[in-house]
């Protein structure tokens, strides 16, 4: 066999087997009528896609009209400008976390002895009850509801290819992976001894990572995973038969792990509070980190750390949310410390805030978490475009869940005076995600949830 042609063979078997399918390995050897196939390779699938959409990206780039930079694009209106939905009765205690995800789900049908299948699109929170809720997006009603863990969960994540399979991390240290159609636990991890604030995915769900209070940071890598599979039912609604995460590398850090990333298929950074670096590790030189100093004269000062990040949606950088008294935001592409934009966000918060934003999809304007109640929408120049009275005692108090719009009451009035009273440090807007339409859920300590949809 030419080397060219055993060294592509290798490179799919590796793929294969990383990945977990076996019988399709097995098949492979065969038919290629190997006896044994050598598994150690130079370079790996996903580097040669990685090379190959990049080097595709570049030579369109090359052949398109330049473009505006997205630093300077402007916002283009719809955004939302106010609250248009108030849920006060999905949780009795303070939501800790939501995101948005489309509920895989098989139900089986009498009249046709089929089973039916269907991704119903829903926003998933959490909270101090130890409660995870799925909420059905149209209809408000409650869809589906686990208690993983002894205590409450702080974050949930899906699969990148199998969205019945749920990764969440609570309070109690572990991490657990659900199976969301057959309604059970498939792996619990125990690597922490405090809160894990933070699980992700790699965007091949090869790779895991979770971050904990106890100073740690864990890397795991899938082992296996196989699907009860049938050829009547797709593979995004068939219950997971096994799946195992091995962890691969972990280190103690001297502070609180805050915040991470998964950077293609070859690293993962993260960050520290009371830190002022960005710490790459690689996932291809045996774990090496290199750290990347924040600070714009490179001095070992540290006057603010970062607490959250995520990719800006164009893919060129990494949007960093500062701990200061009012939130910055960041922009550094990867691998590197330059800021290429910083924004001033107006958003206030103290020092025990957990700040969370997230883009709205053109990139041009940024939803931020506060601790005065309010929602915030910042353009790339730091303007404040739209902000509204989300959480605590100046929220829009509805008259049942089923209004759609509510009074909303000025700071002086008696029914603000009276709800500050009763609401003390309610105004925490806790975490917040947007969906593809523009439309901004947040959750805060005041146990709600609140919609505010984009006007046109």
């Amino acid at each position: 066999m030419a080397d060219r042609e055993a060294e592509c063979l290798s490179i799919v078997a590796a793929y294969l087997r990383r990945n977990g399918f076996a019988e399709t390995l097995t098949a492979l050897t065969q038919e290629a009528g190997l006896s044994a196939l050598s598994l150690e390779t130079t370079v790996s699938l996903e580097e040669l896609i990685d090379r190959h959409l990049s080097a595709r990206l570049v030579e369109e780039d090359a052949a398109s009209e330049p473009s505006q930079d997205v630093l300077e694009q402007e916002a283009c209106p719809p955004w939302p400008t106010r609250v248009t939905k108030s849920l006060m009765t999905i949780h009795a205690t303070n939501v800790l976390s939501v995101v948005a995800h489309d509920l895989p789900r098989r139900t089986f049908d009498t009249s046709t002895a089929t089973y039916k299948h269907e991704h119903i699109p829903c926003f998933v929170t959490t909270a101090a009850d130890k409660t995870i809720k799925f909420v059905n997006l149209q209809t408000y009603e409650l869809e589906e509801m686990y208690s993983p863990a002894a205590g409450p969960t702080l974050c949930v994540t899906f699969h990148p290819t199998h969205p019945q399979l749920m990764l969440s991390s609570a309070m109690d240290g572990t991490v657990t992976l659900t199976d969301l159609i057959a309604r059970q636990t498939m792996q619990t991890m125990k690597n922490h001894s405090r809160y894990v604030v933070k699980t992700l995915f790699d965007d091949s769900g090869r790779w895991l990572a979770s971050l904990g209070y106890d100073k740690q940071v864990v890397l795991y890598e899938l082992e296996q995973v196989t699907l009860d599979e049938d050829e009547d039912t797709p593979s995004t609604h068939c219950s997971i038969s096994t799946v195992s995460y091995v962890k691969r590398w972990s280190k103690q850090l001297g502070k609180n792990v805050e915040a991470g990333l998964f950077v293609g298929q070859t690293h993962f950074v993260f960050t520290c509070r009371d830190d002022n670096h960005l710490q790459y590790v690689s996932l291809k030189d045996s774990f090496a980190i290199k750290l990347y100093n924040l600070n714009e004269l490179q001095d070992s000062h540290i006057s603010f750390s970062i607490l959250a990040m995520t990719w800006h949606p164009s893919k060129q950088y990494i949007s960093l949310q500062t701990d200061t008294r009012i939130s910055r935001i960041i922009l550094v592409p990867p691998h590197s410390s330059e800021r290429v934009r910083t924004i001033y966000t107006s958003a206030e918060q103290s020092e025990w805030s957990v700040p969370r934003h997230h883009w709205l999809s053109r990139g041009t304007l940024v939803a931020l978490t506060s601790d005065d109640g309010i929602v915030r929408l910042v353009d790339m120049k730091g303007r404040v475009i739209s902000s509204y009275n989300a959480h605590g005692p100046l929220a829009p108090v509805p008259v049942d869940d089923s209004r759609e719009e509510a009074p909303v009451y000025s700071s002086t009035s008696e029914v603000v005076r009276a709800r500050q009273e009763a609401e003390r440090g309610s105004s925490i807007v806790r975490d917040i995600t947007v969906l593809a339409d523009g439309t901004i859920i947040s959750v805060g300590f005041d146990k709600t949830v609140r919609i505010a949809r984009p006007y046109i």
